[in-house]
């Protein structure tokens, strides 16, 4: 039974840690934005944000290009390497579209 529990606690300790999450905020507000689409391509791989605007990242680590995208934001493109030089935090800022009606 220690032996179990033993084996337990280390699986559980390790997975905790060997998760990689990273945390996408507003550039002008700060604040969290859930329900962000990351991919990657190749290999094909998906995360979405959870309400805290985290995602576990661990598996992009060999991925070639990481793509950030959310309904309202500018869609950024970076690599694994520039989320480590961020801090895994990464800032999104407002797309501003204009629509043009022509009434006739």
């Amino acid at each position: 039974m220690k032996v179990f529990l033993t084996f337990l606690f280390f699986s559980v300790f390790h997975f905790a840690y060997s998760q990689q999450k990273v945390k996408i905020i507003d550039k002008t507000t700060r604040q969290t934005i859930p329900g962000v689409n990351i991919y990657a391509k190749n290999p094909l791989i998906t995360a979405t944000t959870n309400a805290k605007g985290e995602a576990d990242i661990s598996v992009f680590k060999n991925a070639d290009t990481i793509f950030i995208s959310c309904i309202g934001y500018e869609k950024i493109t970076l690599f694994y390497k520039d989320l480590k030089e961020k801090k895994f935090i990464i800032e999104l800022s407002e797309s501003v579209y204009y629509s043009y009606f022509i009434y006739v």
